[in-house]
């Protein structure tokens, strides 16, 4: 009985392990990895103070290959300065990399909007400026990743030792309906970051995920140092690797049975213990057997 509850729990053990490791989805939809640009980098900066973020497309005419919609419209919005200038803070996107970046005399924030839209109009106000744009062709997500369980996922290069705020919403048919989930971390070095589906909730009319039209990723940091950069490596849409699910699910089925036969091996030994007590030994029983009556003799 201890062999079979070692090797239960050597097994458990084992499969949490591996269960643990898959770190790649099986199923993934690409939004944008970034390594296609319009320029050698496409560079937005905002080096004025004044309550309003800059915006500007890239994509328009040619549109970019690899990126959802063919083309993405960055925003930067700079919040507070230290000194005189120049500022030269910007949202940048170059190299397969998204960036925000800050020299030490600024914060800023930046966007990435993927709205697949074919003409010049931008938003206006700060970051988390709604699309103006949703031309995305009505994307059903949960068709797209065969699940409903499906997470937004990106890849932080550098955080910059900063604790990151991050947007995600998603649109549908306009502005005045969309989806909107939040997210705070300090995760850098190539560590992945996701918002489940789970975690949006709605932000605005009626949006539905079988009828995406617009789609925005945006970050800052709040109450830390001026000079934060921020680096992305890609942006996707992903679903938990099913062989983590099996490996979860046997390991249920093995702990189920480990302690089912723990249980009734408990039983089996209580009802042998009982029967020892009640029953009187083999001496005992004879030595208080009355005995046969003998005949009278006459």
């Amino acid at each position: 009985m201890r062999n079979m509850r070692n090797v239960c729990i050597a097994l458990l053990f084992g499969l949490f392990t591996a269960s643990m490791a898959q770190a790649q989805p099986v199923n993934t939809f690409l939004i944008d990895t970034f390594n296609n640009t319009i320029g050698a980098t496409d560079i937005l900066p905002d080096p004025t103070l004044d309550g309003n973020a800059a915006w500007q497309n890239f994509g328009n005419t040619p549109t970019i290959t690899g990126v959802l919609g063919g083309r993405r419209l960055l925003g930067n919005y700079l919040t507070e300065v230290s000194g005189g200038g120049p500022f030269t803070n910007s949202t940048n996107i170059g190299s397969g990399v998204f960036s925000i970046d800050n020299p030490f005399n600024t914060r800023s924030s930046g966007q990435v909007t993927w709205d697949g839209g074919t003409n010049a109009s931008l938003p206006t106000g700060p970051i988390l400026g709604h699309p103006v744009n949703f031309n995305l062709g009505s994307l059903n997500f949960d068709t797209i990743v065969s699940t409903p369980g499906f997470y937004f996922q990106w890849s932080v290069i550098n955080a910059d030792t900063r604790t990151w705020i991050y947007t995600v919403r998603a649109y549908t048919t306009s502005a005045s309906n969309y989806f909107e989930a939040t997210i705070s971390s300090a995760a850098t070095g190539g560590a992945l970051v996701s918002i489940p589906r789970s975690a949006f909730v709605v932000g605005a009319g009626t949006p539905n995920w079988a009828d995406v039209d617009a789609i925005t990723f945006s970050a800052n940091y709040v109450g830390q140092s001026l000079g934060g950069d921020l680096a992305v490596d890609f942006f996707q849409i992903a679903v938990p690797e099913m062989s983590t699910y099996l490996m979860l699910g046997l390991m249920l089925l093995l702990g189920g049975a480990f302690y089912a036969r723990r249980y009734a091996g408990k039983a089996e030994s209580a009802l042998e213990g009982s029967a020892k007590v009640v029953e009187p030994a083999a001496e005992e029983t004879a030595a208080t057997e009355t005995p046969a009556a003998q005949p009278l003799l006459v």
